[in-house]
């Protein structure tokens, strides 16, 4: 049902109490009291203009509205008075018909105990009592679509509340993307949850629209914004034609609602535990700041309690060694930026790296603190050649964020074209949300992402970008993506889709390695292999690097592995060769000589030559 308050201005006569016929036909029930306060409960949703238009028709008088107010039913009652409240009570009756249809909610589910999510609720008995009305009162043709608008971040509740819906009345929520070209229809049994709807094209929109409402009795729909001016925006657009339109703002849950939330999920596991500890243990962790980041932890106490064999009847499960374990994980912080600044080269990446996490280290400390902090989605563009360090400052950059509590797995899911584009049509959309799920918590690092650009119309690739921007979009708290390849291919893969650019916080490009640094990480990989070199090896190695380093498409570090293999070949068959029946020195078994690496290089210099020559043979 829906209470309204209204003051009038002008002369109004004494309305009469209204008959059993008039609230049969027009659907209202109205008191007046001596202050000329008019209150009104019906089950339809109104605005202002349209009360004033029915009051002014009902009693033929000129009145105006001077205030109007939408009121809980307990304000209703209160303001109304109890005593006044004998033919509402009839009127209320008369709202139950034995012929009812359309949805009607699971009373188990309305009688759970939600936490927080006030905002959800009160809506949740608007949304009842309209598909009450509408399914006693209403032709299908007449029933309106009742819309409502999620906004809020990740971990604030919004999911808990679509699967409330689903439970609530036996329905199941349809994923509903207006950045793809074709929108999935619904059935009666089901609901769309609409991403990105003011990106959506006008045919999408008009489809999503007429799917609503042709349904008979499920004519709901959920809009999700990422913010609340975005949130607005749609309340705004959708307010033209429909009003029915409830914006619901899900906050940031308090730290005595991810304390409930924690021992409510613990209980469900079987998993008794002290609610001073739990609380202790979310006050003092900087990384658990929303419902999602409660049931990773309690997932961990979970996994806990089964290695130390915990049951039930044991009472309440000590978590001790569990945080002596999280305390051991930490004292290992720094040893990522430590490899990190140890690389050779790289001056400009490793100063990106740093402004990057201390940008999003300091946003979280802020937002922590109360402050407004402009949301950062932390995915990033990695450019440059083959073999200048980005899958392995990829992964260092993984344990960084970890090791500042940015992230809260220490992952990182290295995948290609093959692991996301799919072998048929509908195939590459599941196919990218499964590694989102695989990399969920973690970093996930998409290397030559220029290969996922379509090159025809039949390209199964079509619908690989749109599904990875919604996912980045659906995902921004869980995931961080980098996209990694080629400066100018990249650039080409960026341009493709304007919703990449605007989800990329940052492009760090990798520099060609220097002579200098060549040379540098030449020796420092065969030191690492307690190999040494022949003073001579200098001048001939960086006499060859100045050369190749210039040619198209050359491979850096890449390129330096492979001459070191090649020279360890040539130095192992060297030595073999002339060992004979003596005992070899260790001096013959771990140094390189000149002749060595010019072996080496001729031999990779050869291969290369035949490699060109299968390739510009196999072109004609």
């Amino acid at each position: 049902m829906n209470y309204y308050h209204i003051k009038l201005m002008g002369e109004v006569q004494q309305l009469e109490r209204p008959s059993e016929s008039f609230t049969q036909e027009n659907n209202w029930m109205y008191f007046l009291n001596e202050k000329q306060d008019l209150f009104i409960v019906t089950g339809a949703a109104n605005t202002k203009r349209e009360i004033a238009k029915k009051v002014q028709s009902l009693w033929k008088v000129d009145v105006y509205l001077d205030e109007y107010s939408s009121l809980t039913e307990s304000d209703f009652i209160e303001k109304v008075g109890r005593e006044n409240l004998g033919e509402f009570g009839y009127f209320l009756l008369k709202q139950s018909k034995e012929d009812k249809q359309g949805l009607t909610p699971n009373a188990d589910v309305l009688s759970e105990n939600m936490i927080g999510l006030s905002d959800f609720k009160n809506s949740i008995q608007h949304l009842i009592n309209y598909l009450d009305y509408q399914s006693n009162y209403l032709e299908s043709h007449a029933k309106e679509p009742f819309f409502l608008i999620f906004n809020g971040q990740k971990g604030s509740g919004r999911k808990y509340a679509l699967q409330y819906l689903e439970r609530l009345f036996d329905l199941q929520a349809v994923d509903t993307h207006c950045s793809e070209y074709f929108l999935p229809k619904t059935d009666e049994k089901q609901f769309p949850v609409v991403y990105d709807y003011l990106k959506a094209r006008a045919r999408p929109k008009l489809e999503l629209f007429a799917n609503i409402n042709t349904k008979k009795e499920n004519n709901i729909c959920i809009l999700i914004a990422q913010s609340t001016e975005e949130a607005k925006k749609i309340e705004m657009e959708l307010q033209e034609e429909y009003y029915n339109v409830n914006r619901i703002e899900f906050p940031p849950y308090t730290n005595d609602e991810l304390v409930e939330i924690a021992i409510q999920l613990l209980a469900k596991r079987r998993i008794i535990i002290d609610k001073k500890i739990v609380r202790e243990y979310v006050e003092k962790a900087s990384n658990l700041i929303n419902a999602k980041d409660i049931r990773r932890m309690v997932q961990r106490i979970h996994e806990y309690a089964v290695a130390t064999n915990y049951c039930q009847e044991n009472g309440l499960i000590d978590l001790s060694q569990f945080s002596l374990q999280k305390e051991q994980s930490k004292s290992k912080c720094g040893q990522a930026e430590k490899r990190l600044n140890q690389m050779i080269g790289l001056h400009s990446v490793k100063k990106l790296i740093r402004q990057q996490v201390a940008f999003e280290e300091l946003s979280k400390l802020r937002k922590e603190k109360g402050y407004h902090v402009e949301e950062s989605n932390g995915h990033l563009l990695f450019t440059g050649n083959p073999g200048t360090g980005k899958t392995e400052v990829a992964r260092l950059y993984t344990e960084i964020l970890y090791e500042h509590g940015l992230i809260v797995e220490n992952k990182i899911v290295e995948v290609g074209r093959a692991d996301l584009i799919g072998e048929y049509v509908g195939q590459t959309a599941p196919k990218i949300k499964k590694v989102f799920d695989s990399a969920s918590g973690g970093v996930l690092f998409i290397d030559e992402a220029y290969s996922l650009i379509p090159q025809s119309e039949r390209d199964f690739a079509n619908e690989a970008i749109p599904t990875i921007i919604q996912e980045m979009e659906n995902r921004r708290n869980e995931v961080v993506v980098i996209f990694a390849g080629y400066k100018d291919l990249m650039h080409n893969f960026i341009d493709t889709n304007p919703g990449l650019q605007s989800r990329i916080s940052n492009n760090i490009h990798f520099e060609d390695y220097a002579v200098d640094e060549l040379y540098e990480i030449f020796r420092m990989m065969l030191s690492k292999k307690d190999y040494s070199l022949e003073s001579s090896c200098e001048r001939v190695l960086r006499s060859h690097f100045s050369k190749v380093g210039t040619t198209e498409h050359f491979g850096n570090g890449r390129y330096v592995r492979k001459l070191i293999e090649a020279s360890l070949y040539q130095q192992a068959t060297r030595v073999m060769e002339k060992m004979g029946n003596r005992t070899l020195e260790e001096t013959e078994m771990n140094v390189v000589i000149e002749a060595d690496i010019k072996n080496a290089i001729q031999e990779l210099s050869e291969l290369e030559s035949t490699q060109r020559l299968i390739g510009f043979g196999l072109q004609g």
